[in-house]
C-alpha cells in the first residue's frame, strides 16, 4: 500500500470512529519507570511500543491522549477510582475485574514471567516447572503492585518499588530469588551489567497479556469498546507492521 492510499485508509477508518464523537480527551494512567521497548519515558515524554499504539488509536478514535506517569500502585489507584480512564502495561486477575475492563481485543502485547537468580548462583536451583516445591519457605523478590499470577502473588514476598532494587538486593544477597517480566529486565537493563549479573530460570512461571483496561468507575464498557473496535482496523493498517519492526516485537 503506497502512501496515498494509506492516508485514504486511515481517514476512513477515522470518519467512522469519530463520527458522532466532540472532541475529548482519554486520561491514560502508566508506570513511570523504564520497561523499553513497551513503555518508557524520554526526555519528559512517555514513549514505546504500548504508547504509540495507544496514540495511534486515540488518533481514529478523535480523542485526544492525556498520558499520567506515575509510580504503578497510584497509577492503578486513578483508574480505580475513575480519576483516569484507562491503564497499560497491565495483566488480568479476578481481584482487578472488579475495577476494570478488560476486553479480548485490547491486549497489547505477551510476556513471560521467569525466576531470576544471580548468575554465578544458577546451578544451586534446579526449577522444574513447580512453584511451590521449588520456592519452599524462602520470601521471594518483587516489584511493588506487580501481579504474576496466583501462585506467586499468595507467596511470602518482599516487594520493592524499581527493578534497579531488585537486583540491588540479589546482588547484595540479601534474598535468593526475585520473579520478574523477563521482557522489561531484557528491555531495561540490556546493555548494563546488571544484565550479565541475573539470569532467568525455565520453564518460566507463566505466559500472560498485557492490556489497556478501562476504568469501570468512570465509563465501564462504553470507552473500551470504542477502542477495541479502532484498535482491531488499526492493526489491519501497514502503520502497525510498522510499529512491530520498529521495536523489535516478537508476536
Amino acid at each position: 500500500m503506497n502512501n496515498a492510499a494509506l492516508s485514504l485508509c486511515l481517514g476512513f477508518i477515522f470518519q467512522i470512529f469519530a463520527a458522532g464523537a466532540g472532541a475529548e480527551d482519554m486520561i491514560v494512567a502508566h508506570g513511570n519507570d523504564n520497561y523499553p521497548p513497551m513503555e518508557m519515558i524520554v526526555a519528559d515524554v512517555p514513549t514505546g511500543f504500548h504508547v504509540d499504539i495507544v496514540n495511534e488509536v486515540a488518533n481514529i478514535m478523535g480523542v485526544t491522549v492525556q498520558w499520567k506517569s506515575l509510580p504503578w500502585k497510584r497509577a492503578l489507584k486513578m483508574v480505580e477510582n475513575g480519576t483516569a480512564d484507562a491503564i497499560t502495561y497491565i495483566t488480568k486477575t479476578p481481584e482487578r475485574e472488579r475495577f476494570f475492563v478488560f476486553l479480548d481485543g485490547n491486549v497489547l502485547s505477551s510476556s513471560t514471567v521467569n525466576f531470576f537468580v544471580l548468575k554465578e548462583d544458577e546451578k544451586k536451583y534446579a526449577f522444574d516447572g513447580d512453584v511451590r516445591k521449588f520456592i519452599g519457605d524462602k520470601t521471594i523478590l518483587k516489584l511493588s503492585g506487580f501481579s504474576f499470577g496466583s501462585s506467586i502473588d499468595t507467596m511470602p514476598s518482599h516487594e520493592v518499588n524499581t527493578m534497579g532494587q531488585v537486583i540491588k538486593m540479589l546482588e547484595l544477597k540479601r534474598f535468593d530469588i526475585a520473579v520478574l517480566n523477563r521482557t522489561d529486565f531484557i528491555g531495561a537493563m540490556k546493555g548494563k551489567h546488571e544484565y550479565d549479573t541475573l539470569v532467568a530460570l525455565t520453564p518460566p512461571v507463566r505466559y500472560f497479556k498485557n492490556y489497556i483496561a478501562f476504568s469501570k468507575v468512570r465509563d465501564d464498557k462504553t470507552l473500551a469498546k470504542r477502542f477495541e473496535s479502532a484498535y482491531l482496523a488499526f492493526k489491519k493498517t501497514p502503520r502497525y507492521e510498522e510499529l512491530v519492526k520498529k521495536y523489535g516485537i516478537v508476536q
